[in-house]
């Protein structure tokens, strides 16, 4: 099931959120710890390998944006962290989540929400992915 409209509008307004956190907040802090993991474990790529190439300079321009607190990306971060959360998840569930479940849907989902602000394609991921 996915949500509604209005009910997306409903978590991206603040209307439901964790009840110790503002949705925003949240998002913003994981994408900075997901940030600083992908950072520190940054693969070296062969400048040969176009595609996982690619990814890693996508990558590294969306880390920048994010470690920098680039308002524009962080911002991006959260409307395709709602559409994701749209797109999986039941309102009713979504009401009632622990700070605990916020968390972990969040850590769980980040990686695609990255490769999805960032343009990376499911090819240049897989490529790097592979290395």
């Amino acid at each position: 099931m996915a949500l509604s409209i209005i009910e997306m509008n409903y978590i991206q307004n603040g209307i439901v959120r964790p009840l110790e956190s503002n949705t925003q907040d949240l998002v913003n802090t994981v994408a900075l710890r997901h940030s600083q993991y992908l950072k520190t474990n940054a693969k070296t790529v062969d400048p040969e390998n176009t595609e996982a190439m690619n990814c890693l300079n996508k990558q590294n321009i969306l880390l920048g944006n994010i470690m920098n607190r680039n308002t524009g990306t962080l911002q991006n971060v959260f409307l395709r962290t709602i559409l994701q959360m749209g797109n999986i998840t039941v309102f009713s569930a979504v009401r009632g989540w622990s700070i605990s479940e916020w968390e972990t849907f969040l850590e769980t989902n980040i990686p695609e929400i990255f490769d999805g602000v960032a343009n990376i394609t499911t090819e240049e991921r897989t490529a790097y992915n592979a290395i």
